[in-house]
């Protein structure tokens, strides 16, 4: 063998050793590290958060971390690291506070604008009819569940001191998040799905693309790190595109996966996935109603519940067609059982799918509400609450 080529033997077996360690040193730490389970892309197995003691560490174990008074969004977070104006100050007298929880969903929706955020908009329609003035408060964090939510309900409550618990359940992830997701060999190589190591490569450039784009957001707004008080606006331009959007291939791809618990084979998975996410959310129920405050669930569907064209396009990727899926079973099977433990629901699909056919609510390649979207829910969403 010529030396050149025994040169690059020993090279390819220097890397392949290289791979296979940190292979087996990422599976070996990824039980233990939630902000390494959050880059490889695997929600964590019955995530437990009742040892967590305070706000920062909660939040460390999110994709938002800990952050004080960083621009998220055209939007200053407040001294307690979220995309919502300060609660640990007096209200105003006599307010009555809502408290919002949920996921990106309700702390940016892929770049809203503060101003134009579905909670916001509440906020501003009931105080237009309301004898009392009502203050919102949104406690989202991107990419949690409602085990996240739970704890980030006990250890705030007593500072927001609300009248009113709004726990915001997407059907798209909130079954999966922190239950661990599910996989299909027709959305995905099963090298990626067997390897950690191009997983963690994967998910870094992607998240190198966001910090990207928020540095030339802080740059341009303001430096983040000199701010002494948080909570309000700083930028209320209003997007046209979300600030980091997939490839058609990659929102594809993921529309697909996700449709996988509408399929016929998971059923059974999705019946698990229920009992689970009721149990949790009955829990905060009754910690929220012993409190003395109410509670509501509300049911937040995903795109392809809404777009028809993305509902076939995706059905195509699994090769399935439409009377395969029943496609409002995941918020029937969840209305049904909160309702049997007396948890008010509000399910947004019917409002969106009548005003979705005269114009786009979703961002054509991310899976969140645009401005039109949080709009509509936020009109909905104003009129239920005050109908209560």
């Amino acid at each position: 063998m010529k030396r050149g080529a025994r040169i690059a033997l020993f090279l390819l077996v220097q890397l392949v050793l290289t791979a296979l360690l940190l292979e087996a040193s990422l599976r070996i730490a990824a039980p233990h590290a939630p902000g390494l389970r959050t880059l490889l892309g695997t929600a964590a197995q019955g995530t437990d958060y009742s040892e967590v003691e305070t706000l920062e560490a909660l939040l460390e174990q999110s994709v938002l971390g800990f952050v004080p008074f960083e621009i998220r969004g055209g939007f200053r977070l407040n001294s307690r690291s979220l995309c919502t104006r300060e609660y640990t100050k007096p209200g105003r007298p006599g307010a009555r506070r809502i408290m919002v929880l949920g996921d990106s969903y309700a702390f940016a929706c892929g770049g809203v604008p503060f101003h134009l955020m579905w909670h916001t908009l509440i906020e501003d329609g009931l105080n237009q009819t309301e004898p009392q003035p009502v203050e919102v408060f949104s406690l989202g964090v991107p990419a949690v569940g409602p085990m996240f939510q739970l704890r980030m309900w006990q250890l705030e409550h007593e500072l927001v001191r609300p009248d009113l618990v709004i726990a915001a359940f997407y059907v798209g992830n909130d079954f999966t998040d922190e239950q661990g997701r599910l996989a299909d060999p027709r959305l995905e190589s099963p090298l990626f799905r067997a390897s950690t190591v191009l997983r963690l490569g994967r998910n870094l450039m992607r998240l190198r693309q966001v910090a990207d784009h928020r540095h030339a957001r802080a740059a341009a707004t303001g430096s983040a790190t000199t701010a002494r008080n948080g909570g309000y606006i700083t930028d209320r331009t209003v997007p046209d595109r979300p600030p980091v959007e997939m490839t058609d291939e990659q929102h594809g791809r993921l529309m697909a996966t996700r449709l996988l618990l509408w399929t016929p084979d998971n059923r059974e998975r999705l019946d698990i996935l229920a009992a689970h996410v009721s149990g949790v959310l009955e829990r905060l129920h009754q910690e929220v109603t012993t409190y003395g405050a109410d509670f509501l669930v509300v049911l937040i569907p995903e795109a392809f519940q809404i777009d028809e064209e993305l509902l076939d396009r995706s059905l195509d990727r699994l090769d399935l067609t439409r009377p395969e899926i029943d496609l409002d079973r995941p918020q029937r099977i969840l209305i049904r059982h909160l309702a049997e433990a007396g948890i008010a629901t509000f399910d947004l699909t019917p409002g969106l799918r009548a005003a979705g056919r005269d114009e786009a609510l979703y961002w054509e390649r991310d899976p969140h509400w645009n401005v039109a979207g949080n709009r509509v829910a936020g009109r909905l969403l104003t009129q239920h609450v005050r109908s209560r």
